[in-house]
């Protein structure tokens, strides 16, 4: 057992001290590249979060905008669908009127012609009558004769 023990020198403890040193520095300065990386990676993090409430900002004025686009067009074609409407139901009115004013100048033409043709029958049937009422008087005369 005797042969296991060394023996510490104040070198050899100065050697170790400076090796635990030296390891602890290199620790210490791979904390120091993470935390640096850390610092980059919350910036970007920061710089994100940043441009997403940017871009949240746009897209909601955006979505604002094409609303009042889309009431202003709604509220433009449904003036000019009631004022056409109003004018299409202007000209059928008046398209209306014609139309009566046309038939009823239409039947009155045709009552004036069956007026006439009844006027002609009757006059027609009185002068066939009479023709016929003559020609048996005329044939009685004959017979009596």
């Amino acid at each position: 057992m005797e042969a296991m023990t060394q023996h510490w020198t104040d070198d050899r403890i100065d050697d170790l001290a400076q090796r635990v040193d030296n390891g602890f520095a290199q620790v210490d300065g791979r904390f120091a590249q993470v935390d640096a990386r850390f610092e980059q990676v919350d910036r970007r993090f920061e710089q994100v979060h940043a441009d997403i409430g940017t871009l949240r900002g746009e897209v909601h004025s955006g979505i604002h905008s094409l609303r009042e686009e889309m009431q202003r067009g709604d509220n433009k074609l449904r003036a000019g669908s009631d004022q056409g409407f109003r004018e299409v139901r202007g000209e059928l009115g008046q398209c209306v009127a014609e139309l009566r004013t046309e038939i009823k100048a239409v039947g009155d033409g045709l009552n004036a012609r069956f007026d006439t043709m009844q006027q002609i029958l009757i006059r027609a049937s009185f002068a066939g009558l009479f023709t016929l009422v003559a020609g048996i008087i005329a044939l009685i005369a004959t017979q009596i004769s």
